[in-house]
């Protein structure tokens, strides 16, 4: 019998929330939350973990999700 993994039968779906920073943050920082490179990092991490689509949830951003803010972080962490 041939063994498969789950992600290769079903999608993964995660849905995060984010918060974009100017500056790294700390080790002690939540996944998702820090740099454009620390967020790249952890988008890295998810696919190792064989996510295979994530939703970045912009709606519990500290200061809450103001539409030309979300769209500017967003150009930011595109490929």
């Amino acid at each position: 019998m041939r063994s498969t993994s789950v992600s290769a039968c079903l999608p993964i779906v995660c849905r995060g929330s984010f918060n974009l920073t100017a500056e790294a943050l700390g080790s002690s920082r939540r996944a998702l939350w820090g740099s454009a490179a620390q967020i790249r990092e952890d988008l890295g991490r998810y696919a190792e973990a064989s996510v295979t689509q994530i939703f970045l949830e912009p709606n519990f951003q500290p200061g809450g999700a103001e539409l030309a803010r979300v769209l500017a972080q967003m150009e930011a962490l595109a490929p």
